[in-house]
């Protein structure tokens, strides 16, 4: 018995992070570009509880678009009110409203990697965009979370 306690005695623990998140872009082509599919980014984390969250579409720093997410409160979106299309100066806006984006609740489970013992899945955001609209065609899928664990180290 005191073997054991002294086993235990000599361990160390901390809680590791591990990020989850990941933004699939299956497609985003807008007229404002052609019709190209262009990429996109996220600009700012769902985490931080802002008004609004911005996503930059395209690669040209000077021709670039922001998404701007108008009224998402929940994790997969659904309360979404409105999504802004705008360049850095707002000479070209376009807004979309509720009915003209489609936010989902992904099908797919989240992956854990539980690389310790006592985790916990952080999910931020999870979410999937559809919008086919006259000028605009988006499918992405979006998951920020985070995976905590505790983890031990025996001497």
């Amino acid at each position: 018995m005191a073997l054991a306690f002294l086993w235990i005695g000599c361990t160390d623990s901390y809680n590791h992070t591990e990020n989850l998140s990941f933004f699939n872009t299956e497609k985003t082509s807008l007229a404002y570009f052609g019709w190209k599919n262009v990429p996109a980014k996220r600009i700012t984390s769902f985490s931080q509880n802002s008004e609004f969250e911005t996503f930059k579409i395209g690669s040209d720093e000077s021709d670039s678009l922001f998404l701007d997410i108008y009224g998402c409160s929940d994790i997969h979106c659904l309360s979404a009110t409105s999504i802004v299309f705008h360049d850095s100066s707002f000479k070209y806006i376009l807004s979309l409203k509720k009915g003209e984006f489609l936010f989902s609740e992904p099908s797919e489970k989240i992956y854990t990697e539980e690389f310790g013992y006592d985790c916990q899945i952080k999910v931020a955001a999870y979410w999937n965009l559809k919008i086919d609209t006259e000028y605009i065609k988006i499918d992405w899928q979006m998951l920020e979370a985070e995976e905590l664990c505790e983890v031990y180290l025996y001497k």
